[in-house]
């Protein structure tokens, strides 16, 4: 069953649940909200051979593979990523801590808003592996939220501390929402472009 990214029209009663879904989030989440409009269009990614068109919910899982979703979404980041030096990819995490001992074994690739924890990467020379290791820390919860953005400049210090002016810059740049569905099985790709904050 062949993952792939397929048009979706995003109703209002689609996008109601999605915002219902981002409002579980964190501060990242909630900033996001404050800025975005109603999308139109999106994209999905689904099996090559589901039909969408009835689609009423995007609660239930057992639709689509869930390594072949993650594998598309790493496709789509590293594609992000390698586009310009400040490029980056900011993902919450809906169950971490900053506090966590589990966090401070992972790495540099997550940053901390008080209390919240952030997945994070930024630059062009990230290997493809990174992206699918930090990705799939972001996505290992039912609740997943992120953006691919730009304008977050390197930071020494691990983990990185964001401040509220880095959200919203984060949110300002942000070229696409990801929000995940199904269960966590899959996701929505909603391109964002410049100015939409």
């Amino acid at each position: 069953m062949t993952c792939v990214l397929k048009p979706l029209t995003l109703r209002a009663a689609l996008w109601a649940e999605l915002r219902q879904t981002i409002g579980l989030g964190k501060t990242l989440s909630q900033e996001m909200l404050k800025v975005i409009g109603e999308p139109v269009e999106a994209e999905i990614a689904v099996p090559k051979k589901l039909e969408i068109e009835g689609l009423s919910s995007f609660r239930v899982g057992g639709v689509c593979s869930h390594a072949e979703s993650h594998a598309l979404l790493v496709r789509l980041a590293e594609r992000h990523l390698r586009s310009g030096p400040d490029k980056a990819l900011l993902f919450e995490d809906y169950m971490a801590r900053a506090d966590d001992e589990v966090m401070r074994a992972t790495g540099g690739d997550w940053a901390s808003f008080g209390d919240e924890v952030y997945h994070l990467l930024i630059g062009q020379v990230v290997s493809r592996d990174r992206i699918d290791a930090v990705l799939r820390r972001a996505s290992d919860s039912v609740h997943t939220m992120g953006l691919l953005t730009g304008g977050l400049a390197e930071a020494a210090g691990t983990p990185r501390r964001l401040s509220r002016a880095d959200l919203t810059v984060a949110v300002a740049n942000a070229t696409t929402l990801i929000i995940g569905v199904f269960d966590g099985e899959s996701f929505i790709r909603v391109p964002l472009g410049r100015g939409h904050a």
